[in-house]
């Protein structure tokens, strides 16, 4: 198989080569569900294998309209009354590199931050189905079919708190088919940690879970892009909640059945979490801004994207709620990147970002409004120490004060000079994607990643 991936990269980036510039921007192909064409096969490969795709969709000024994001958020006559603290980060993957045994100090550098929050929350990227062996993860040739298991699943705690809310719904919900969905579920329940996206009936899709936290209700749905090719027949689509969100035009209406639901249930806010965009590019498509915009009009509050496994921006984004007829300030993050990735070819991927937003419940000219207020961020870093080909120490670490610990000399981590070039090379990335990052309370970027 090695010989295999080295013949097509090769292939690929001579192909890439001869595609010039079409092969060093964003660019839209069909949302295929079960297949690529050949084109897009190639355009696959060479993302995963060669180069990650870093400039924006040419002509649409998107770059620059990231770049104008400002997420200080004003109060214009808003008194607050209570407030709470979510924070979330991306997606959870699982392989044989990363294991129980390699984790234990996972969260040192950045727990603090993430695990200090009311609702803290992840997309669960695979089932857990415990008592069955841990997935593999396929590559280009051959679908992946991931499993995760309940060893790993304890490390997604610390210091006593745990992630307790996931979202369930991605393209690798059916890995272990409909059994093993069920079992995914049961597992969550009997660990107490609430999620959304996937359900055992009708009615299970229908009870959205609203979680109460100091006074304030928080709904949450989940959807996902596709299932890779494991789409469920009409007479269980309620397994899980898949919408073609890469496509222009579609069909939105489960997502407004759902917030009217929430609603109903007294939500005071609505959290969608969406497993969509396009994998290993740093900025979403036209279309998947628009898309994005069309969600929050559905009467949605904040977006957590996932899926790209690399990081993309976020934006604020008014609309008018069309319960109350009031104007909104709506959240997307597009992209958190990789919370555990699978340390592959894909480079990008060990580049992620964790976020924190805080949520206000007041008044305003007499009436109660429930709004964002407040938003930090964390950049980080997946460092995987290796012995020969083995992970004996697996980190996720803060990436500004990583690179502020290499510019003044007092590293604690032991990096080869060709780790640092990378970090440096995520750190401009980083920067490039959110220039905002001081005005966030990320802290000081260095001059070096300024550029």
């Amino acid at each position: 198989m090695e010989a295999i991936v080295f013949l097509f990269t090769l292939f690929v980036r001579i192909y890439g080569f001869f595609r010039g510039k079409k092969f060093r921007h964003s660019q839209v192909y069909e949302d295929n569900v079960t297949y690529m064409g050949f084109d897009e096969i190639l355009w696959y490969g060479y993302k995963y294998l060669v180069r990650q795709i870093e400039d924006a969709e040419p002509g649409k000024g998107i770059e620059g309209y990231f770049a104008a994001q400002d997420f200080r958020f004003d109060t214009d006559g808003f008194v607050e009354s209570d407030s709470m603290l979510l924070s979330a980060g991306g997606d959870l993957l699982t392989t044989e590199k990363i294991t129980p045994s390699n984790t234990a100090h996972i969260w040192d550098d950045v727990g603090d931050f993430f695990f200090d929050a009311d609702i803290i929350c992840a997309n669960l990227e695979t089932p857990l189905v415990p008592g069955r062996p841990r997935g593999y993860l396929g590559n280009i040739f051959k679908a992946a079919n991931l499993n995760n298991s309940p060893e790993m699943f304890q490390r997604f705690s610390y210091n006593g708190k745990s992630i307790n809310f996931l979202s369930t719904a991605n393209n690798h919900s059916l890995d272990q088919g409909e059994d093993g969905l069920a079992a995914t579920i049961d597992f969550l329940r009997s660990s107490g940690c609430g999620f959304a996206g996937t359900a055992t009936s009708p009615e299970e899709q229908a009870d959205i879970p609203v979680v109460v936290c100091n006074n304030i209700k928080i709904a949450f749905i989940a959807y996902t892009y596709a299932l890779n090719g494991r789409e469920p027949g009409e007479d269980k689509r309620y397994l899980a909640n898949y919408i073609r969100l890469n496509k222009e035009g579609t069909d939105l209406s489960l997502i407004r059945e759902h917030v009217k639901i929430a609603r109903q249930k007294g939500a005071d806010m609505v959290v969608a979490c969406l497993h969509w965009g396009m994998e290993y590019e740093s900025f979403p498509l036209q279309i998947g801004i628009d898309m994005g915009h069309r969600v929050l009009e559905c009467g949605v509050d904040i977006i957590l994207g996932n899926h790209p496994h690399t990081i993309q921006p976020a934006e604020t984004y008014r609309f008018t709620d069309p319960f109350t007829g009031e104007e909104k300030l709506g959240f997307i993050a597009y992209a958190l990147g990789d919370l555990m990735p699978c340390l592959s070819y894909d480079k990008n991927s060990i580049l992620a970002n964790l976020i924190k937003l805080k949520i206000s419940k007041g008044t305003k000219d007499g009436r109660t409004q429930t709004r964002v207020t407040g938003l930090q961020m964390k950049p980080t870093y997946a460092w995987a120490q290796t012995q020969g080909k083995s992970v004996v120490n697996f980190q996720i670490l803060d990436l500004v004060k990583l690179i502020d610990a290499i510019d003044s000399g007092e590293c604690r981590f032991s990096l080869s000079k060709k780790e640092i070039k990378e970090i440096y090379r995520l750190g401009k990335l980083m920067h490039k994607v959110f220039p905002q990052l001081e005005s966030v309370d990320a802290g000081r970027i260095s001059e070096k990643v300024r550029g």
